[in-house]
C-alpha cells in the first residue's frame, strides 16, 4: 500500500476488512490484507467524505441530523457527483438545501426524532410575544424529539402558541427577527387546545 497517502480511508478499509473477515472466523496478517489491496490502492485516487462531513455541514448551517439522513445526503451527492468538478463543500451545501426543502417534519418516524441531533430554541410565538426572552429555552445538542417535547411542555405550562426552531451549533440564540431569519429554521408550532 502506498505510504504517501495521508488518508485515514485506506487504513480504515484495511481494519474493517481485518475485523469482518475476523468476525467470520478468518485470521488475517495485516500483511496479507495489505498486499491484497496494495494494487488497488496504489491505481487510484480518491478523497473522501463522511457522515462528520454532513454533520458538520448540518449543524453550521443550522439543521439537525441524523446517521440515516446522513447517509442519505452522503448517497445522493455520490449519485450525482460531476466528474468535472468534484465533490465540495459547496456541493454539500447544495445537497442540504435540497434535503431540507423537501423534509416534512410532521412525518418523520419517531426513531428519528430520538436519532436526529442538533441545536435547537424553544420559544413562544411569535418571538418579539411579551415574556419571550424570559422563557426562552436553548437546547445547545439535542435530539429533536426532547426539543418538541421541551415545545410541548412550554405550550402546555404558559397556554400560548411555542415555536420549535433549529439553529446553527455555534450561534448564540437571539429572539430578534432578523437573526431568526438568517440563521433559524422554523420546525414546528404548538398551539395550545382547548379543553
Amino acid at each position: 500500500m502506498s505510504t504517501s497517502r495521508d488518508s485515514n480511508f485506506y487504513y480504515e478499509v484495511q481494519d474493517a476488512l481485518k475485523k469482518g473477515l475476523k468476525a467470520e472466523g478468518y485470521e488475517v496478517p495485516d500483511e496479507i490484507i495489505k498486499g491484497a489491496l496494495k494494487e488497488l490502492f496504489d491505481s487510484v485516487a480518491i478523497h473522501t467524505w463522511r457522515r462528520a462531513d454532513v454533520y458538520g455541514v448540518a449543524w453550521r448551517a443550522g439543521w439537525p441530523i441524523s446517521q440515516t439522513m446522513a447517509d442519505e445526503i452522503l448517497s445522493d451527492v455520490e449519485a450525482h457527483a460531476d466528474p468535472e468538478y468534484g465533490i465540495t463543500w459547496l456541493t454539500f451545501d447544495n445537497a442540504l438545501d435540497d434535503f431540507y426543502a423537501e423534509l416534512d417534519w410532521d412525518h418523520l418516524d419517531p426513531l428519528e426524532d430520538e436519532q436526529c441531533i442538533g441545536s435547537f430554541l424553544v420559544c413562544l410565538e411569535p418571538p418579539d410575544h411579551p415574556g419571550a426572552s424570559e422563557s426562552m429555552l436553548h437546547l445547545e445538542r439535542a435530539s429533536l424529539a426532547e426539543a418538541l417535547e421541551e415545545a410541548d411542555q412550554l405550550a402546555e405550562n404558559s397556554g400560548q402558541t411555542v415555536a420549535c426552531f433549529s439553529i446553527p451549533k455555534e450561534e448564540p440564540p437571539l429572539l430578534d427577527a432578523d437573526w431568526l431569519e438568517k440563521h433559524a429554521h422554523k420546525l414546528m408550532a404548538y398551539d395550545v387546545v382547548e379543553a
